[in-house]
């Protein structure tokens, strides 16, 4: 284990500013990997016509700002005003795929959501 000798206040702000940010950095990559989890779920449940829907789906690279990670991830592009009405349209009745494409995982994902980043990060 690591030990930390600190002779002043300044040392000791400055050692937990660089824990601070290494431990937000550290979450990037867990966090990415559940939104691919996610988006790869979400695939599944895509409605398809001719995929372009499907091929929309894209998980965003993690922005990192200073004490924030953020992952988004969603279906655009080509196919934006499109996504909106099949993911919304609960009354559309689909011959591959479903409504709520992205929500139903996202929820879903919530539960265990803190057990499994924290187990990414061997914390458990």
């Amino acid at each position: 284990m690591a030990r930390i000798r600190i002779d002043g206040l300044d040392k000791l702000q400055a050692t937990l500013k660089a824990s601070s940010r290494k431990a937000t950095t550290s979450l990037a990559g867990p966090l990415h990997l559940e939104a691919e989890l996610i988006m790869t779920k979400s695939k599944q449940m895509t409605p398809v016509d001719l995929g372009v829907l499907r091929a929309s789906g894209v998980v965003q690279r993690p922005d990192i700002d200073r004490n924030k990670v953020v992952v988004e991830l969603g279906y655009g592009g080509a196919a934006r005003a499109y996504a909106l009405v099949q993911h919304e349209r609960t009354d559309f009745r689909h011959t591959s795929g479903q409504a709520k494409f992205l929500e139903k995982p996202v929820k879903e994902a919530k539960a265990g959501f803190g057990n499994r980043v924290a187990r990414h990060l061997d914390l458990f």
